[in-house]
């Protein structure tokens, strides 16, 4: 219903700028100059509107803690390199030097792709506007074995001492006239903390006025076994408050074509339903409000799958094994779920899914 409402008022928002911009544009007749600038107030009135409704919503969405990451593997230099590209244009207007400082041995991390992405959206676009021209900012990641770490640092302005503890309250912004930041929503930085926290991490920030500052954020390291007890945890909640049961598939796949094992997996399971790979040869797929005749029914399915999929079907490498439990039939904790999961594992496509989950 949330999503809805914030739908529901963006549209009409998103309208209103483009009219505006269509006026401004002169394609349908010249403006006086103050009809030009009241206009161009106008609009910039509509951005503001359009980005607080849009912050509003991401806020929404990162302080529902029931709310499912969606996991995976990410390959976190690719996308500090994708997100620095699409800024490039805006770093250049302010005359601002963006750079990065990335291992090439830098393992992939479990985190929403989405989330990290918005991280460092904001945390480069507050850079970039607090950094005078010829300044420079800099992303660089720094790796231990429990965790990674972002750091984003720029020359700018800085920020006062006295400051700081304010940055991650909400609507809480600062002009810097001086280096053309003026205006803002206020909930860039609130995101970046919950966003951080949602994955069990963490929010820095060391400053020096008139030097720069730089945002610390710290992600731990889960494995793949790891982010399914985590996974599974959260539905736990999710079905506790709902009183609805889910179903877990455990796959592991091994030989040369485990990504065609992932297709049919894809394929098997509904939109709704969540799936995700897990570390190598090994893959999960996790289905909310689905009982155990409903579970066995997709097992089955995911057999049938692999069973007419002839490149699987010939490949004498192809290693693939099921196993399903179902929340609470076979258990109310994640351990005990994984466990009959294991358990019960069968080997597809030599034998059918209906084998399974007879416990």
């Amino acid at each position: 219903m949330l999503h809805l409402i914030f739908h529901e008022v963006r549209t009409p928002l998103s309208s209103i700028y483009g009219y505006l911009s269509i006026l401004l544009s002169g394609e349908i007749g010249a403006l006086s100059p103050q009809q030009q600038e009241i206009t161009e107030r106008m609009r910039e009135l509509a951005r503001y509107l359009t980005a607080l409704i849009t912050n509003l919503r991401q806020l929404a969405l990162v302080s529902n803690e029931l709310t499912m990451i969606p996991w995976e593997p990410l390959d976190l230099a690719a996308l500090i390199r994708t997100v620095c590209r699409n800024l490039s244009t805006e770093a250049k207007r302010k005359g601002v030097r963006l750079t990065t400082q990335l291992s090439s041995r830098l393992p992939r991390i479990w985190a929403e792709r989405d989330g990290l992405t918005q991280i460092l959206i904001n945390l480069l676009v507050n850079a970039i506007k607090f950094t005078p021209t010829r300044g420079r900012v800099t992303v660089a990641v720094h790796n231990s074995d429990h965790a990674m770490r972002l750091t984003v640092r720029d020359t700018g302005v800085g920020i006062q001492a006295s400051t700081i503890p304010r940055l991650f309250k909400e609507f809480y912004h600062e002009d810097k006239p001086e280096v053309g930041a003026v205006g803002g929503t206020g909930f860039g930085l609130v995101i970046v903390k919950r966003i951080a926290e949602r994955h069990g991490g963490s929010v820095k920030v060391t400053s020096r006025v008139g030097r720069g500052s730089t945002f610390h954020v710290t992600l731990p390291r889960r494995n793949g076994a790891q982010v399914i007890k985590t996974i599974l945890g959260q539905l736990i909640e999710q079905a506790q408050q709902h009183q609805e049961p889910f179903t877990l598939l455990l796959l592991k796949a091994g030989g040369v074509a485990p990504d065609r094992v992932e297709r049919v997996i894809k394929e098997s399971i509904r939109a709704e339903d969540y799936y995700y790979p897990l570390e190598q040869a090994r893959l999960v797929a996790v289905l909310v409000r689905t009982n155990l005749q409903g579970g066995q029914m997709t097992a089955e399915r995911i057999a049938q799958r692999v069973e007419r999929e002839l490149t699987l079907r010939h490949d004498p490498t192809l290693k693939a094994y099921l196993g399903l439990a179902v929340y609470p039939t076979h258990g109310k904790d994640a351990a005990r779920l994984l466990r009959v999961a294991n358990e019960q594992i069968i080997e597809l496509p030599r034998t059918t899914a209906a084998a399974v989950a007879k416990a």
